[in-house]
């Protein structure tokens, strides 16, 4: 999906260029047409031996139970709380992009095609690179690092140089990519089966009201004020939640990594030390993993013995 943002918005542009923009829009219209028939093509029964027991609940009820959960799972509220304030942000983007373009720039209309190929090269880039980020320093990390990513773009587009606008697209698309897949795994992994249809339901209402409410208000700000006031919104609205979170979030990953690698303990082994902290990490994740998965293994607690 990343990847078609690649190539639609050259495509776009060039389209543009050589027919008239009712063409173009008739061919947009046609695509969605066709997604249309294709979701309408697929089989209502799921395939296979296996299929779940349909749950008849009202929609209303099932919306309030995912929300339920959501408040009562302090993951999920931080995921929530931060994805809340990045929507809202990114509805202010969408609105101040356009100036960003034409004054930041000095392009016209044209320009926009390149300009949003940047951004789905940035998606598609950090995209790939989150599932390692996740296991390196955590979900909640990445939740956090995607708003202050897409924060730090759009201190960018502040600038007038091109490079420097280019930069901040890049990372408007990445951070982009990272709340995405972040939010959806913490979301899948931390939900039960039953309520994960209600969780999303009621994620998706959170997230999409402030993106809609923001790119009226950006739309009405950007007429009024500078856009750079606008994207100095989105800086603070983006960035200051993300910080909040990213200094919450617990540590996990890298420094437990680093605690239990064995090419840091070979290192220590040769030293004859044992660093500072060590026991802690090692009695931090064995802490972890009573919580998720039981005892550990044997193989996992030799990890933490002393060398």
């Amino acid at each position: 999906m990343e990847a078609a943002r690649l190539v639609a918005p050259a495509l776009g542009a060039v389209l543009l260029s050589i027919y008239s923009p009712h063409a173009v829009v008739l061919l947009d219209m046609g695509t969605f047409a066709v997604a249309a028939l294709l979701v309408a093509g697929l089989p209502r029964e799921p395939s296979g031996t296996w299929a779940p027991r349909p749950i008849h609940e009202p929609l209303g009820r099932a919306i309030f139970a995912g929300f339920r959960h959501i408040v009562r799972s302090p993951h999920l509220r931080r995921t929530s709380l931060v994805s809340v304030a990045f929507m809202l942000g990114a509805g202010l983007n969408e609105a101040a992009r356009w100036r960003v373009l034409m004054k930041g720039l000095g392009a016209d209309s044209a320009m926009m095609g390149p300009f949003q190929t940047v951004i789905g090269l940035g998606s598609v880039t950090l995209g790939l690179a989150t599932a390692s980020f996740m296991s390196r320093i955590g979900t909640m990390s990445v939740i956090a690092w995607s708003s202050v990513t897409f924060a730090a773009g759009c201190a960018c587009w502040t600038a007038s140089s091109s490079i420097a606008i280019f930069v901040g697209s890049f990372l408007v698309g990445g951070g982009s990519a990272l709340l995405t897949v972040a939010a959806i795994t913490e979301l899948q992994t931390r939900t039960p089966q039953q309520l994960q249809g209600g969780v999303f339901s009621s994620f998706e209402l959170m997230t999409a009201l402030p993106q809609i409410c923001g790119t009226a208000t950006g739309a009405a700000l950007v007429a009024l004020f500078d856009y750079r006031i606008v994207l100095a919104a989105i800086v603070v609205v983006c960035g200051l939640p993300g910080c909040l979170a990213l200094s919450r979030a617990p540590r996990t990953g890298m420094s437990t990594m680093l605690a239990v690698s064995p090419r840091w303990k070979r290192g220590c082994r040769r030293e004859g030390t044992r660093p500072e902290g060590v026991d802690e990490l090692c009695a931090e994740l064995r802490t972890r993993l009573d919580g998720r998965h039981g005892t550990p293994t044997a193989s996992e607690d030799r990890r933490c013995e002393p060398t």
